[in-house]
């Protein structure tokens, strides 16, 4: 990973996790990284630990190898049991849009992206709710008895 990429994604995290309290971080890459206030963890070993701990948001750099099979088992992993929110560090060619991820705007921040994109999933957001999917549209107490089904 190239050194702007990896202080970027840093960055990056630190405000997200300021932003949102985010009170656990789990960092994943494809060397070992430490920090002193965050859980570092090497992408390959990700596939094969058990995780007990949930986090709420984890940080993950692609920007070094090309979308594979591999990485996308790691994002989706991240995405499904071991995060709250998710932040990719992607090369610009790599779209995520078919895992659920949403490009970040770097804009407002001040960061720069130089030639990677940023990720983000954040299930809270995810799925923004349709206004028919509410009680008054399914179950109808007043027409109960009344017809038959």
């Amino acid at each position: 990973m190239s050194e702007t990429a990896k202080q970027t994604l840093k960055k990056l995290t630190h405000l997200i996790s300021d932003q949102h309290d985010a009170k656990s971080v789990l960092y994943v890459s494809p060397q070992d990284g430490e920090h002193p206030d965050w859980d570092c963890i090497k992408s390959s070993g990700l596939l094969g630990k058990h995780f007990t701990a949930h986090y709420d948001l984890a940080a993950l750099d692609l920007s070094e190898e090309s979308l594979s099979q591999a990485s996308v088992q790691v994002a989706t992993r991240l995405r499904d049991l071991l995060a709250k929110r998710v932040v990719i560090c992607a090369r610009k060619e790599d779209a995520l849009y078919g895992l659920g991820f949403f490009e970040m705007s770097l804009e407002e921040t001040g960061i720069e992206p130089g030639e990677y994109r940023y990720w983000q999933f954040n299930i809270h957001d995810y799925k923004q709710v349709p206004d028919w999917l509410n009680a008054r549209f399914w179950a109808n107490p007043q027409n109960f008895n009344k017809y038959r089904w």
